[in-house]
């Protein structure tokens, strides 16, 4: 079978998907050859700002969720319908933006600090310092802050695949028992849920901090010298 999506006479390369969905979530770079042959696949890249972005999305997703379960919590059968599809929804979301999320964590975990590039420069010149043999103190002191942002994105991957598999759990149930009874059934997991969803604010919470932290320290390497 061959690589493309055909449509009568259209042909339509999967590189070229993949490399649109790529550069409107960040920056691809492509290896030596380019796309076309002979090269190597696109490298994940993602600015800062990126990062953040998707981090504070979550972050309202997830009191989204609480609130429409807490709504689903206290429906009587007339509102039962309305609730459940709010909570529906608002579940979709957090499983599409984390997918975001979880390729954030592992690639700062296993790319290390060239997955994050400068916002408004190309990619191929925007790499943020590398943590191995940092050519000055400023690459050195930057590098601290990204083990951190590291770090804590690991910690939102881990909240939010609980927080997701309790999610799913009531989501799934509740397609096919939507009755007072089902909600009552599934109350031990909502407990959960929102004990999870408490977990996972606080981490994107920390990790929202240490980003923070690390574009202050970026401001302040790049004023000039007294």
């Amino acid at each position: 079978m061959k690589s493309g999506i055909r449509s009568g006479y259209f042909y339509f390369p999967v590189w070229m998907l993949l490399a649109a969905t790529l550069l409107l979530n960040g920056c691809a770079i492509f290896g030596k050859g380019g796309p076309f042959r002979g090269g190597e696949p696109p490298r994940l890249v993602a600015t800062l700002q990126s990062v953040q972005e998707d981090y504070e999305e979550a972050a309202l997703e997830t009191a989204g969720i609480e609130e429409a379960l807490s709504e689903l919590d206290v429906s009587d059968v007339l509102d039962l319908e309305q609730a459940y599809q709010a909570f529906s929804e608002s579940a979709e979301r957090i499983q599409e933006t984390g997918k975001r999320l979880i390729v954030h964590a592992d690639e700062m975990h296993f790319s290390g600090a060239s997955y994050l590039v400068e916002s408004g420069k190309s990619p191929t010149a925007c790499v943020y310092p590398r943590l191995r043999e940092p050519e000055d103190s400023i690459a050195a002191e930057y590098g601290a802050y990204f083990n951190a942002i590291a770090d804590k994105s690991w910690q939102v991957k881990r909240a939010l695949r609980a927080y997701q598999f309790d999610v799913s759990q009531i989501r799934n149930y509740l397609s096919t028992n939507l009755t007072l009874g089902g909600v009552e059934a599934m109350a031990p997991v909502i407990r959960k849920a929102q004990v999870d969803g408490d977990s996972l604010e606080e981490s994107l919470r920390q990790a929202l901090a240490a980003i923070e932290l690390a574009k202050v320290a970026k401001a302040r390497a790049a004023l000039p010298s007294p």
